[in-house]
This record gives C-alpha cells, structure tokens and sequence, in this order.
C-alpha cells in the first residue's frame, strides 16, 4: 500500500476526489490554500489563547510567531542586533 494513500479513504473515493481536485482551476486552489492558510492561523491563535489566557493580542501575535518560526529563527528576525 502506497504510503500516501489517505488512510481513512477507499482507493476509488481517493481516486474520484484526485480527479475532481485536477479540473479545479489553479487560482481556485490557491484561494482555498490561502483560506485554509488563514483558517490554521486562527486555530493557533485561540489554542494560545486558551492556553495563556492572561495574554494580550500582541503577546499572542508574539507565541504564534514564535510557534510558526521556532524560537531560534524567531530571535534571529526579531531581535536583531
């Protein structure tokens, strides 16, 4: 079995759905990428806020930026000498 192959999907319902996904035009699929994008962005930020209620939007502008980036490379952008 092909490691790829999504795991709660039969081959012909994954087959079916590939052949849909193909025919979307491009500028479609990047809108929905973009959504998709902006939909996880939100999930960080209320888990952060769940998390560390106490913090200010900024704070957790702060957390996801360190979540998304890592800490090392967060300081390197962030904190530049």
């Amino acid at each position: 079995m092909d490691s790829r192959r999504l795991k709660d999907t039969d081959q012909f319902s994954e087959e079916q759905q590939i052949k849909i996904f193909k025919k979307i035009p491009g500028e479609v699929k990047l809108s929905m990428s973009l959504d998709l994008t902006r939909t996880a962005i939100e999930l960080l930020k209320t888990g952060i806020k769940q998390r560390h209620p106490e913090y200010s939007d900024d704070e957790i502008e702060i957390a996801l930026k360190r979540l998304l980036l890592t800490d090392e490379l967060y300081e390197k952008v962030y904190n530049k000498c």
